[in-house]
């Protein structure tokens, strides 16, 4: 017998996964629900006690990991673009390659940026990152492109500034700058949307009633 006759069509594979499927209806509908929890649900940020924000010095910081590497996506025409004009810092693994001050280690970022002005997130397509999070639960001050989870975070004038206009950023820095009782107050706003949307007490009670939803859902099919 030709082998090609004996093997099973398309038709038939797909017909054995829908029927094996229906038979764990509840495990993969649970699956597919924590997954798409695992991609709406906002990060959770522990409270970060023993660091305010003082913002004395008059100098942006910037947190990026291979920045020089990583290019454009992570904003690094941005960050060269603004200390043309704008005092910057920047942190992260190798970022002396971009005349940055080097790597902190990663519990003593928070204690590290504190004094800084404000956090520029520099970065166009990547996720919120943790030290902007940080940054916001500390009560500091972000400047960012108005780009991915970013522009539904900041709310330019209240707790930050966000734009898709470089000139408008860096007028947003220099407005920082020379004015630190604004920063502080953006700053003060930016720990009330940490606190409320990255709260880690926030985090916990939504996957507890995620899952307690799904596992819910899985024993009612299955029963």
């Amino acid at each position: 017998m030709d082998a090609r006759t004996s093997r099973p069509s398309n038709r038939t594979i797909l017909w054995s996964l829908a029927v094996k499927a229906w038979a764990f209806r509840g495990r993969v509908l649970a699956a597919m629900a924590l997954l798409v929890v695992a991609k709406v649900a906002s990060v959770g940020v522990p409270l970060i006690l023993d660091v305010r924000y003082t913002g004395e010095k008059a100098e942006g910081i910037v947190v990026v990991n291979n920045m020089r590497k990583r290019g454009r996506r992570l904003g690094a025409d941005l960050f060269r673009e603004a200390c043309t004009e704008i005092a910057l810092a920047l942190i992260g693994m190798d970022a002396q390659s971009e005349g940055g001050l080097g790597e902190v280690r990663n519990v003593d970022v928070p204690g590290f940026i504190s004094r800084y002005r404000f956090f520029f997130h520099s970065c166009r397509y990547t996720s919120l990152g943790l030290a902007a999070c940080e940054a916001m639960m500390i009560g500091m001050p972000i400047v960012a492109p108005a780009t991915t989870e970013m522009a539904t975070v900041i709310q330019s004038g209240r707790n930050g500034y966000v734009d898709t206009s470089r000139r408008a950023m860096v007028e947003a820095m220099r407005e920082l700058l020379h004015d630190r009782e604004l920063a502080l107050r953006w700053g003060a706003a930016a720990r009330e949307t940490a606190l409320e949307r990255f709260g880690i007490e926030r985090f916990v009670r939504d996957w507890m009633a995620a899952l307690d939803a799904v596992t819910s859902r899985s024993q009612a099919l299955a029963a």
